[in-house]
């Protein structure tokens, strides 16, 4: 009887460890996690980190969630802003085709062509990717983390450096009062609705100061704002230019006179110390380079 006990327990232990082993091997109900933080691993930036540049190679991954679905899948290369305390990543631009040093500063420095001054050509960047901007910082900070990426992408040892230049510009200054154009010549910047129902161009609205933003493309100088009076509320205007820069300049006294019509302001030509930033190679100390 001793003996048929002693088997009942050991059959009841072998049992029971059988059990407990099916129960610790048996498959999780939630799935791994390492696949849903590979996003984050490749987009979101380290604490101290301002721009990263990632290579085609791998954000091209199938299991990349959010940050390179946009609406042009075959874009060469992506600029995305990244806000590290929410996680935010978003679209701010895109291109096709060959990257330039120019161009990545441009984009993720949200910077114009006046704000650089690159006179020589440098050979377009090898790799396509994607750049992650951080949101909030300032554009020394993105220019130091740039300088080192397009280093290490070009194969040079450039430098990123801003200096106070001095530039023809363009003063704008007095008080708004909008006259508007007896017809629709292509020197009329500034609209009203009807106008702009009438023109065929793509209208643009916005405040006094983006408006100027636009007009900086078109006079090809940088606008200094001394208006002491602003219009209330939005406005309208056309961005007209033209791709001769010759035939730009031979008329910007003319377009100048038409704005100052139109608006009451004075538009004058002159100079002034503005920044520019500057890209040049560690070892020519003269001579800056471009990034075209």
């Amino acid at each position: 009887m001793k003996t048929v006990i002693s088997i009942l327990i050991i059959l009841s232990a072998i049992g029971f460890t059988a059990w407990s082993v099916s129960v610790r091997v048996k498959a999780p109900n939630a799935l791994p996690r390492l696949p849903s933080k590979w996003d984050e691993q490749v987009c979101l930036l380290d604490d101290d980190e301002a721009v990263r540049f990632v290579s085609h190679s791998i954000t091209a991954r199938a299991d990349l969630p959010r940050a390179t679905k946009i609406s042009q899948p075959d874009l060469t290369h992506s600029v995305f802003k990244v806000n590290p305390h929410t996680k935010e990543i978003y679209p701010i631009a895109g291109s096709w085709g060959a990257e330039s040093v120019r161009h990545a500063i441009s984009r993720c420095a949200n910077i114009g062509e006046l704000d650089l001054d690159f006179p020589n050509p440098l050979p377009p960047l090898p790799n396509s990717g994607d750049w992650f901007v951080r949101t909030g910082i300032s554009n020394e900070q993105k220019m130091q983390a740039l300088q080192s990426i397009l280093s290490s992408l070009a194969g040079r040892q450039l430098v990123i450096e801003k200096r106070f230049t001095d530039r023809e510009v363009i003063l704008v200054r007095g008080k708004w009062a909008f006259h508007s154009g007896n017809d629709d010549s292509e020197l009329h910047f500034y609209r009203t609705s009807d106008e702009v129902v009438r023109s065929p161009d793509f209208p643009w609205d916005g405040t006094l100061e983006d408006s100027f933003e636009h007009l900086e493309d078109v006079v090809r100088r940088k606008i200094v704002d001394e208006v002491s009076e602003k219009p209330v509320g939005r406005l309208r205007w056309k961005r007209r230019s033209s791709f001769d820069r010759s035939e730009d300049e031979k008329r910007l006294d003319t377009r100048l006179a038409e704005l100052q019509r139109q608006t009451s302001l004075e538009f004058i030509r002159t100079h002034r110390q503005i920044p520019i930033w500057f890209l040049r190679e560690k070892s020519l100390t003269t001579q800056s380079v471009s990034a075209e």
